[in-house]
């Protein structure tokens, strides 16, 4: 899976897997590698996102731009994760970002509720994109919500833990996360090699 870019160009963030002790992982899956938690329903495009129940979970704050959270139900841990994509697995990527008067956009620095409905007054916007994974990590589908709203309850040192409520026409999605950090996926997507397979 290569780097989104919602808004403008980003860091991108991956997961690692359950724990209620959240903390940051380098990606180098020993001491102090903890897990995020995820609850979801509903589907979207035909990818139930059930499957992201126990998923894995992680964030990483954008260079600037925004805040992005990626759910994943690979359940690998953040150095595998950080090593690669994982085959057949859906990430599921909420990019959140405040925009001023002047059309910029920035990282949230705490709570607040971000709207999926760009045509609707601001300053709060999430951009939800779920993408599925075929055996050779290739995108087999990729879907946007277009209304809805991620809450986000709290924000602290790369840790948040928050909620969504999201539909596109019949399509609808709701869930929560709590997240760790995972630096090493910013540093495995700032290149321009697409991410390995396994």
């Amino acid at each position: 899976m290569q780097i989104k870019s919602p808004l403008m160009a980003l860091f991108m963030i991956a997961a690692c897997s359950s724990s209620n002790n959240p903390a940051v992982d380098s990606g180098g899956g020993s001491g102090g590698n903890t897990d995020g938690t995820v609850t979801a329903t509903g589907s979207i495009g035909g990818i139930d996102l059930g499957g992201l129940d126990n998923a894995t979970a992680a964030v990483v704050q954008a260079k600037g731009t925004g805040l992005d959270i990626f759910l994943s139900t690979t359940g690998a841990d953040c150095a595998a994760l950080t090593a690669g994509d994982v085959a057949g697995a859906t990430y599921f990527q909420l990019f959140l970002t405040t925009v001023d008067g002047s059309d910029d956009g920035s990282a949230p620095t705490g709570s607040g509720t971000f709207n999926a409905d760009t045509s609707s007054a601001g300053p709060n916007y999430v951009e939800a994109d779920v993408e599925q994974l075929g055996s050779d990590c290739s995108q087999v589908t990729d879907r946007s919500f277009a209304t809805g709203t991620v809450t986000l309850t709290a924000l602290s040192g790369g840790v948040a833990t928050g909620s969504f409520d999201l539909a596109n026409g019949s399509d609808h999605s709701t869930g929560t996360f709590t997240t760790i950090s995972c630096d090493g996926i910013a540093t495995r997507d700032s290149g321009s090699a697409a991410p390995a397979c396994h």
